[in-house]
């Protein structure tokens, strides 16, 4: 019960808070970043003592059709310099998002606080499902390494 909640929770901030550049929620023992763009809602998620991170992409119509058949996105981190890392995440539906683990390390959350953009790619499909810039991920960067 709690784990359906928590994505509304963030969709309807997400909803009602000003959107400039990614947000950041921390408590006590964990972190959210999140980020919206058209349909959907990225948040990535850590939990003290856990060395991954918690990947969801929300569907703000509440439908989830776009994520039929999805069971591995791949997310595209681009630094300035044109550097680009890519991190593989297995996924699998939870209502109207995709959820998975993403295994990080200090140096990929080096590259996720100074990158410019980030995309995450349907791989079966080869499309594009969401598209931001990094705008404020140096706050969730020093949050997570603090979890």
């Amino acid at each position: 019960m709690r784990r359906a909640i928590w994505p509304a929770a963030l969709i309807w901030t997400a909803l009602t808070a000003p959107g400039h550049g990614w947000e950041l929620i921390k408590q006590a023992n964990s972190a959210t970043t999140f980020q919206e763009q058209g349909r959907y809602l990225l948040s990535l998620s850590c939990r003290r003592g856990r060395d991954f991170l918690e990947f969801a992409l929300n569907d703000n119509t509440l439908r989830g059709d776009e994520f039929q058949g999805v069971g591995a996105v791949m997310m595209w981190i681009i630094a300035p310099a044109g550097r680009i890392d890519k991190w593989s995440i297995t996924v699998g539906p939870e209502g109207p998002s995709l959820t998975g683990p993403v295994a990080i390390s200090a140096q990929m959350l080096d590259v996720f606080r100074n990158a410019e953009s980030l995309e995450v790619e349907d791989i079966a499909r080869q499309r594009i499902m969401f598209r931001s810039d990094m705008k404020g991920t140096g706050a969730a960067r020093i949050a997570f390494q603090e979890r």
